[in-house]
């Protein structure tokens, strides 16, 4: 054996040597360090509605609803409050001598609000009553609920502040209103009798015109500078008047409109038949259609000159199906028709005088 063969031989063992030490080493080592698990960081859960045993409840004027034991209860004057480590929520009762339906609370709120903030508005309904919401989303969750029912305006308040970001907390939070809003409950018959509906004033109206309905009992208010008819002869040109009978009646500031454009109006028409599931109305007159949907903003029941009614409302425009209200009364079926604010700025106001007086 050559030299160069031996000395290869050598060199090839000692290199076996080097790796099967290194081998050993390095499992050795792994051997050694330990397994570290993955780290869970739980999430903080909102109280969800608890089982009845550990519910509280709290009445007042006719209103009863039941919250998780976790908050503690403190009443400030006539509003109480409900306190625990996540955030709080409230509730007060007031007497409303106006009877006020959700959307004039709502506009006397936009009214009075000296603040200017955008809520998320909507109108819902709470233990068979309407309601109007307002929801803000920006420093947690924020939502306020009004119920006007007789003669009362219940308000419901919760407030949880946290980072926005986290829409986990967010979604148990709404789920938390949701289930205390689940067990409202309204009573009938305990508040102070409303109102009558003819002895109410709106605010801003006293100098406004009124017209007299005698045949079907109903009265509403426009501004002297407006015209009222019962409609309109095109071939004329000229508007009909509207007398104590009139099955329709229209009210708008400009009448030369309705000859060569489309101006902007409120009608009150009785119909021919009795409604009695608006929503099927509605559908059945094609009133929404694909062209014309994606203005609708809200569509649902509220309450219109003292009765239960039905409203859709939508962005104006030239395609917008305009706002729409049904409401029953003494067996006869009211289609209130008009223009949203944004085009007829006086029409809520022009509906909010619109009563039954017989």
């Amino acid at each position: 054996m050559s030299f160069n063969t031996k000395a290869a031989k050598v060199l090839l063992i000692f290199v076996l040597v080097v790796l099967m030490v290194g081998v050993g080493t390095a499992g050795y080592i792994f051997r050694q360090q330990p397994v570290v698990p993955a780290v869970i960081v739980p999430t903080k859960p909102m109280n969800v509605l608890p089982s009845a045993s550990t519910e509280k409840s709290y009445s007042v004027d006719g209103l009863t609803l039941q919250y998780p034991s976790s908050f503690k209860e403190t009443k400030s004057e006539s509003t109480a409050y409900f306190n625990n480590s996540q955030g709080n929520f409230s509730v007060l009762a007031e007497k409303d001598p106006q009877n006020r339906d959700t959307n004039t609370l709502k506009a006397d709120f936009y009214k009075n609000d000296d603040y200017g903030y955008q809520y998320e508005d909507s109108f819902i309904t709470i233990a068979g009553a309407p309601a109007y919401k307002q929801g803000r989303y920006d420093l947690g969750v924020i939502e306020k609920y009004r119920i006007p029912k007789n003669g009362i305006v219940y308000t419901i308040g919760f407030e949880f502040n946290f980072d926005p970001k986290n829409q986990l907390m967010i979604n148990d939070t709404k789920a938390l209103i949701q289930s205390i809003l689940s067990t409202v409950s309204l009573k009938q018959g305990i508040a102070t009798p409303p109102v009558s509906q003819a002895d109410i004033v709106v605010p801003g109206t006293e100098n406004w015109k009124t017209y007299n309905n005698d045949k079907y009992g109903f009265e509403i208010k426009y501004p002297s500078g407006y015209s009222i008819f019962s409609g309109v002869n095109q071939e004329m040109r000229k508007t009909i008047p509207a007398d104590p009978q009139s099955t329709k009646i229209i009210i708008t500031e400009k009448p030369d409109l309705f000859f060569d454009s489309e101006p902007t109006y409120l009608s009150v028409e009785l119909l021919g038949t009795y409604v009695t599931d608006f929503e099927k109305w509605i559908n059945d007159s094609h009133v929404i259609t694909a062209q014309n949907d994606y203005r609708v903003t809200q569509k649902g029941a509220t309450i219109i000159a003292g009765e239960q009614a039905y409203q859709l409302k939508a962005e104006c425009g030239l395609d917008s199906p305009g706002n729409i209200v049904l409401v029953n009364h003494a067996s006869k079926t009211y289609l209130v028709k008009y223009d949203s604010e944004n085009c007829f700025p006086l029409s809520e106001k022009i509906l909010s005088t619109f009563k039954f007086v017989k």
